[in-house]
C-alpha cells in the first residue's frame, strides 16, 4: 500500500484531502473484492454457490446505497460478514414465514429503511442534506422493488433469501445506526 500511496503522491496532482480518500477508497475496493472473492470461494466448497449470490445480489443495493455496520479492521468485517451471509443462505434460506407476516415485516422494513436513511462509516464524511434524501429515496426504491420481488416469488425456494436479507440489512441498519447515535454523544 505504501508503494501505492507514493505513486499518488508523486504522479497525480491531488491535494493531500483528495489523496486520502482516493487512498481510501482504493482501499474499500480492494478489500470488498477481496472478501467477495473469498466468499465465493467458501460458498463454492459450500455447495451453496447459488444461493450466496442471490444474497449478494440483494445486499449489493442495499448495502450500496443504506449503509450498514461498519468494522475497523478487515477480519472482524469478513468474519460478521460471513456469519450474516452463511446465516441466510445456510439457515434462515430455509424458514418460509407466512405471506401476510411476511407482507407485514417487509412493508415495516421498507419504512425503517427509508427513515434511517444511511449508515456510513465514521471514518467517512457526512452528507449533505440533499445528498441524504437522494439516498433514502435511493434506498427506499430499492428496498420496495426487492420486497415486490419477494411477494411475488413467495412460494419459491428463493423467496426466503430475499425477505430475509432485507430483514437482516433493515436489523443491521438499526443496530448501525443507534451506535453512531451512542458514539455522537459519547464524543
Amino acid at each position: 500500500m505504501n508503494y501505492i500511496n507514493n505513486y499518488i503522491r508523486e504522479n497525480m496532482n491531488l491535494t493531500v484531502r483528495e489523496q486520502k480518500l482516493f487512498i481510501y477508497y482504493l482501499k474499500c475496493i480492494l478489500y470488498d473484492v477481496s472478501k467477495l472473492v473469498l466468499f465465493l470461494f467458501i460458498f463454492s466448497m459450500l455447495h451453496m454457490l447459488p444461493e450466496f449470490l442471490l444474497t449478494f445480489i440483494v445486499q449489493f443495493p442495499l448495502r450500496t446505497i443504506s449503509g450498514g455496520l461498519h468494522f475497523r479492521h478487515y477480519w472482524s468485517c469478513f468474519a460478521f460478514s460471513f456469519v450474516y451471509l452463511f446465516l441466510i443462505v445456510a439457515l434462515l434460506s430455509k424458514i418460509l414465514i407466512p405471506f401476510k407476516i411476511g407482507i407485514i415485516l417487509l412493508v415495516l422494513c421498507i419504512i425503517i429503511i427509508y427513515q434511517i436513511g444511511q449508515v456510513r462509516s465514521p471514518s467517512r464524511p457526512s452528507l449533505s442534506d440533499a445528498k441524504l434524501l437522494h439516498h433514502k429515496r435511493a434506498a427506499l426504491i430499492a428496498a420496495g422493488c426487492e420486497a415486490i420481488i419477494a411477494i411475488l416469488i413467495y412460494q419459491t425456494n428463493f423467496a426466503p433469501i430475499l425477505y430475509w436479507s432485507i430483514i437482516l440489512h433493515t436489523m443491521q441498519l438499526i443496530i448501525g445506526k443507534r451506535n453512531l447515535v451512542r458514539l455522537n454523544t459519547t464524543r
